[in-house]
């Protein structure tokens, strides 16, 4: 199960692709040149005899009407429709990051496919439609599992080969983006995680400017509603008594819910141990306390060294480069080499007594600025716990890939030996059989089921050779004491002989009654060993992946 703050870093990165998408969009692009050599771009929303309103887009959420006189005016400038709807398909490219393919199409309905089914005779028509074709490349490489971080590819392998690198990008990226948008705890809460789970990478590294930039500004929207807070409370009290009692007990009510729904959500992010807790802008003690983690937060982070931080997390990151080019015991080394830079990377605990989980090997990472006797809790570099952790996988890896090809070996070696005793080829044997001479033509290759068979015949004869020459001695010691019947035994045991011929078949010249077992388990033994070869040979049966 996710934790609260795994939740909130998702759900942020989703309102950070939002945010991306919609953009600040102005709506139109009319020009107004002054006589004082100001110009000014907006729409223009009326015109008069005597002057014109001019609407501005100051920022995303912020437009400004202002009225400007007509004699104060050098020149104006109307854009046509067509070419403000042409204006904004243009502005779809560049892409921002982390969009989804359903962004993705957003994108393209609202923009090229809009435009195109508007205007489908607009001199704009092929740029147009190279903006459709690329938004339409860009949406299947998403779906493909690719990623765009700030204008970089990112394939699905390498997310997958450095994927705490990765997901620390992309923590910092929406970190600045929800800051910009003054959701300041938002922001704080991604830093968090960045700290605690991804320490030692630059993304952490260069989110620590971010937090000293957002901390200051959200000191001041809180010292702002502290401020308040008496007036405004005061003032609910002021207005309860201009209420009739349905509507006082209305608002009572109201008040009660948000107050009870406020304590069960910190009491959440509490028990996930979430730092940055939601505040009650009408509680003056939630407030306050507040104010006072941003101050302790302020004066901890002046206490990290970022240079060494930085230089820290560019160690790290070619040994997580040597890993994927499998120099482990190089990658190794260089970690450790990094570490040895923790006693100057400063940073005491986090706010809340919460410690960094993670480490390798005896290495931390001290407290005091750039001195390692901190009396406060230490803290082990994450992003280095995760490369030991592949390292560690890695090397478990190619010992396993070493004891199946031993045990390939083995079989192997059994298998010939099974071979030879059987009289069936070995392996060599079969592999000779199977590659021509160089001097063959291709179309007289031999065929290797005919190879086989003639081996197997080779060895067969040998095999009964062998056995031939048991019986042949022992029929010479007997022809000595045959001599000695008698005439009459001689006809009596011809006799019984043709009586045996009519009663019973002919039996095989071996002495017995059909096939020997010898001779059965001999073929048995040997089609499996023909079969085991045989899939070695193809690469059946090998090691699962």
């Amino acid at each position: 199960m996710k934790t609260v703050t795994e939740k909130l870093s998702a759900f942020a990165v989703l309102f950070a692709a939002a945010l991306l998408v919609a953009g600040p969009h102005p709506a139109s692009a009319d020009t107004i040149k002054l006589k004082s050599g100001e110009t000014l771009e907006g729409r223009i929303t009326f015109e008069a005899a005597d002057s014109i309103k001019l609407e501005v887009q100051l920022s995303a959420s912020i437009k400004e009407t202002k009225t400007i006189l007509k004699t104060d005016i050098l020149e104006m400038t109307r854009t046509s429709p067509e070419e403000l709807a042409f204006g904004e398909v243009k502005k779809k490219l560049p892409t921002p990051s982390l969009l989804k393919p359903s962004d993705y199409q957003s994108l393209i309905e609202a923009g090229p496919t809009a435009f195109l089914r508007t205007y489908p005779a607009s001199k704009h028509k092929s740029e147009v439609e190279k903006i459709l074709k690329e938004l339409e490349d860009e949406k299947d490489k998403v779906e493909r599992g690719f990623v765009k971080l700030e204008g970089e590819w990112i394939t699905p392998q390498r997310q997958l080969e450095f994927a705490t690198l990765t997901e620390a990008r992309k923590l910092n990226l929406v970190m600045r983006l929800i800051a910009g948008q003054a959701n300041y705890i938002g922001a704080l809460r991604n830093f968090e995680t960045l700290e605690e789970q991804y320490f030692g990478t630059p993304g952490f590294a260069e989110a620590i400017p971010t937090a000293e930039q957002l901390l200051p500004a959200y000191g001041q929207r809180l010292t702002s509603l502290l401020q308040s807070v008496e007036y405004r409370n005061q003032k609910y009290e002021e207005d309860k008594k201009l209420l009739d009692e349905v509507a006082l007990a209305q608002v009572e009510n109201a008040r009660k819910r948000e107050e009870a729904q406020h304590a069960a959500v910190v009491e959440r992010e509490k028990a996930a141990g979430v730092k940055w807790l939601s505040v009650n802008q009408n509680s003056k003690s939630s407030l306050e306390e507040a104010i006072s983690q941003v101050k302790s937060e302020i004066e901890r982070l002046k206490s990290y060294d970022k240079a060494a931080l930085k230089e820290q997390s560019d160690k790290l990151v070619a040994a997580d480069e040597m890993i994927s080019e499998g120099k482990l015991d190089e990658a190794d080394a260089a970690i450790k080499e990094a570490l040895t830079i923790s006693s100057t990377v400063a940073g005491g605990s986090a706010a809340g007594g919460r410690k960094t989980g993670g480490g390798y090997g005896n290495a931390t990472l001290g407290g005091g600025k750039k001195s390692s006797k901190s009396s406060g809790p230490k803290k082990a570099s994450t992003y280095a716990a995760a490369l030991a952790q592949k390292i560690s996988e890695k090397r478990l890896a190619i010992a396993d890939a070493k004891k199946q090809e031993e045990a390939d070996k083995k079989g192997a070696a059994a298998a010939a030996e099974i071979a030879k005793g059987a009289g069936l080829p070995t392996a060599d044997q079969i592999a000779a059989a199977n590659e021509p001479a160089k001097e063959t033509p291709e179309g007289e290759k031999k065929d290797i089921g005919a190879s086989l068979t003639e081996l197997m015949a080779q060895n067969a004869t040998t095999s009964g050779a062998k056995k031939e020459e048991t019986p042949k001695s022992s029929g010479k010691s007997q022809s000595a004491s045959s001599k000695k019947k008698s005439t009459k035994e001689e006809k009596d045991e011809e006799d019984e002989e043709e009586d045996d011929a009519k009663e019973k078949p002919r039996r095989s010249s071996g002495g017995g009654g059909g096939i020997s077992f010898t001779t059965i388990m001999q073929i048995v033994a040997g089609l499996l060993v023909l079969t085991i070869v045989v899939m070695k040979l193809t690469g059946m049966g090998g090691k699962k992946g």
